[in-house]
Formats: C-alpha cells, sequence, structure tokens
C-alpha cells in the first residue's frame, strides 16, 4: 500500500514536471512574441491579434505531441545550455560539477554551447571530467534539457524516459526546478529581481542557481578551474614574466558587453595610470601588465602591454600567476578565483559587491548609491543619475584603491 501511494506521488510529480515545462516554455515564447509585435510601429492592432491567433493554434498542436529523447539506455542523459559571459560559464560549470557529484553515475552531463561560445570549448569545456560531451549549435534530443544563466530552466523532458530511468532524488530535484519557475516567473526576466531573491536567502552569484541548496552549492569548496601547469610555464616563459612577479591590469568587459559603446562597469582610463603611478613609488621592483580584448582601452604606463595578444588558454595562466590583478566586476576576477584563489583588487560600481565579491579579494565600492545593474535595460550603458563618466566609478579614487592595496601588504 505505502508503495503504491509512493508511485502515485511521483506519477503526480511528473505530471506536474510536464505541465509545468509547456507552461512555461509558452510563457516565454509569446511574452517575446508580444513585445516584438508591439515594438513595430508599423503593425497595427488587427496583424497583431491575427499573428497571436496564429501562434496560439501553433502551440495547441505543439504541446500536444510529447517531446521524446533519442537515447535509450538506462542512465539519464541531461543536456544543460549556458548563457551570459565568461564568468556566467564558469558558475556554470561549479553548478554541472556540483550536479553531477550529487547524482554520480545516475546521470550523463552533456553541454550545448552557442557558435558564439566555441572560442572556449577546447580550453574551459574538455577539461572538466565531470561533463560527459559537448555540442556546439546543435545536439541530439535528451532526456532532460536545462537552459542557465542565473537559475535553472528546464527546457523539454521526456517523462516516459525519466520515469524509467531517474532515480526518486532526481525526480524531486527536476520537480523542484519546475515549480520554482512556475512560481516565480519574474526572476527569469529580471536579473535585478533574482539577485534581490537570492540575497535574501543568503546566497551570493556562485551558488545562486542552487535553488533550495539541494546541490550544496555554497559548501562544495574543491571545484575548480583546470589550468595546464605546462602552459603556464610556456605563457610566462613567452613573455619574460615568472609567478608573483608582476600585477594584472584589465579595463573592460567580454564578449558579452562588447557591443556597448562604454560599459558602465569601466573605471576611467587615467584612475588606472594615476593608481600605477602611486604603487610604482611602494613596489618599484613590480611589473605591471595589461591584459584584455582588442576593444579595451589601453594604460599607457603598463610595462607589458598585451590587450589582443593572447589566447585564451595564455590569459588564465598569466590571470592564474600574478600577483595581483586589478580589474573592475567581470570575468576576469571570477577566473582567479577557480583558478588560484588569490587575491584580487576588484572595483565595483552598478553592480553589488556582498553578492559578486569573493571573500579572499579586496572588493572597493565608493557606495554613491545603490547599484543599477538590470534596474534598467542600458544600465550597462549609462549612468541613471549622471551624464558622461558613470559616477559610481568616477567617484572612486585612485588614492583610495592604492591605500586598500597597501594596507592588505600583498605586493610586499
Amino acid at each position: 500500500m505505502k508503495n503504491r501511494l509512493c508511485a502515485a506521488k511521483m506519477d503526480n510529480k511528473l505530471e506536474s514536471l510536464s505541465k509545468a515545462c509547456s507552461l512555461g516554455d509558452y510563457q516565454n515564447k509569446i511574452s517575446c512574441k508580444i513585445n516584438k509585435y508591439f515594438s513595430q510601429k508599423s503593425q497595427s492592432r488587427l496583424i497583431i491579434t491575427l499573428r497571436l491567433l496564429f501562434f496560439n493554434f501553433k502551440s495547441l498542436f505543439k504541446f500536444t505531441l510529447p517531446y521524446k529523447s533519442e537515447y535509450s539506455d538506462d542512465t539519464c542523459h541531461i543536456l544543460l545550455a549556458p548563457g551570459g559571459g565568461i564568468g556566467d560559464h564558469i558558475y556554470f560549470l561549479k553548478y554541472c560539477y556540483c550536479l553531477k557529484m550529487q547524482f554520480r553515475d545516475t546521470i550523463k552531463i552533456n553541454v550545448l554551447l552557442k557558435k558564439s561560445d566555441k572560442f572556449i570549448k577546447n580550453y574551459l569545456y574538455m577539461h572538466a571530467e565531470y561533463i560527459d560531451s559537448v555540442f556546439v549549435n546543435k545536439s541530439p534530443k535528451h532526456d532532460v534539457v536545462i537552459n542557465l544563466t542565473r537559475f535553472p530552466e528546464i527546457k523539454n523532458v521526456d517523462l516516459r524516459r525519466v520515469k524509467l530511468v531517474c532515480n526518486s532524488a532526481l525526480i524531486e530535484y527536476l520537480y523542484c526546478i519546475s515549480q520554482f519557475k512556475l512560481k516565480n516567473t519574474e526572476f527569469y526576466k529580471s536579473d535585478y529581481l533574482g539577485r534581490c531573491y537570492s540575497q535574501i536567502h543568503k546566497r551570493t552569484r556562485e551558488n545562486q542557481a542552487d535553488i533550495q541548496d539541494f546541490l550544496k552549492m555554497s559548501t562544495t569548496t574543491d571545484f575548480s578551474v583546470h589550468i595546464d601547469e605546462g602552459v603556464v610555464q610556456r605563457t610566462l616563459s613567452k613573455y619574460g614574466l615568472s609567478n608573483d612577479s608582476y600585477v594584472m591590469l584589465q579595463t573592460g568587459s567580454g564578449h558579452h558587453f562588447q557591443e556597448a559603446k562604454r560599459d558602465t562597469r569601466q573605471w576611467p582610463i587615467e584612475y588606472y595610470q594615476k593608481l600605477i603611478f602611486l604603487l610604482r613609488k611602494n613596489y618599484p621592483g613590480i611589473k605591471f601588465i595589461q591584459c584584455g580584448e582588442p576593444y579595451h582601452n589601453h594604460i599607457n604606463n603598463v610595462d607589458i602591454d598585451l590587450v589582443g595578444k593572447t589566447s585564451v588558454e595564455e590569459a588564465f595562466a598569466l590571470i592564474k600567476s600574478a600577483k595581483l590583478l586589478i580589474s573592475a566586476e567581470g570575468g576576469y576576477p571570477i577566473i582567479r578565483h577557480f583558478t588560484s584563489r588569490k587575491i584580487s583588487c576588484v572595483l565595483f560600481g552598478p553592480t553589488n559587491k556582498d553578492f559578486f565579491g569573493f571573500d579572499e579579494n579586496i572588493n572597493i565600492s565608493a557606495n554613491v548609491c545603490p547599484g543599477c545593474e538590470w534596474i534598467y535595460k542600458a544600465w550597462y550603458q549609462e549612468c541613471m543619475i549622471s551624464e558622461g563618466q558613470t559616477l559610481c566609478m568616477k567617484s572612486l579614487l585612485p588614492e583610495v584603491v592604492a591605500h586598500s592595496i597597501e594596507q592588505e601588504h600583498v605586493l610586499k
């Protein structure tokens, strides 16, 4: 009797899981359609109405056809698709790692990358032993498909396969994800609201995806990003450097924000130059090098300018081996945390240092406003309260940063 009740309860959860996934997918698509059509001024109300009716008609037939996996073995095949910049990819990898550790041999984890993210496939993903396969742009149909940027979102699920190959704990977890999305759709539309929710529940960006702490991401400290030591030594030798002999600086943001004319997280270039001048007075033996993308602003008084000159693996090696990294909040401090746990000096403006900062770092903010990350769409292109230079970053003076670094004695 007890077994029958448990089986019935599990069947109900599977049915709820399926409905939640279908409804969530429909909500996303209809919302995008509405925003698209109403943003086109040439569209009349009649045309918009007809288009939406046609979309709903197609959706009616689509939702009646069950999603079918292409796998037939006795293991659950989960396809995970990341979003965002390189820092988001690293948080995504930690999620994959913790998911694998939680369910071990009962699942296979595959990853689907966009074409635009192919440049990090061979270096960032191929060394992750907890990932079974990596696809680019196209993949077989899996038992479960999950998208993840901030929170996990189940996009497709084969109920027959899940019931056949998944244990009760995995079904419970998938059900948990589906119900969270169903009850909190606004968090998937607004990273700002998602951050507020996570901080209320005492989560940071590192474990934001761990709904109900199911995967124990907050206490998993053994996750790291692999860097081949041979690559590290070749890179240092190539540029005439040695471990802990230099300070690395980065002035801009990565691929995810490259279309912005300017990123509000950027510290003024003249402030970087003043900071180097101040630090050289007390630390004359330290070299200052700059790395980054070709479109980043150059610092005039660095010892070595490597902007746009390094490969991905060389950049990772240089980030890991620096005595100190000085950068605005973004991908580089995240890379350094998960490759070395060594100190970075991270400059915060529109983003929240308590949410994005790591404990080992010198996290600095001018505290002139609460931060505007994703409060409105153009937050990374224009300041809400000041024309021209972003007020929060302009107010963070190089003298304050130099003093904070000197207090930590990190360059001695």
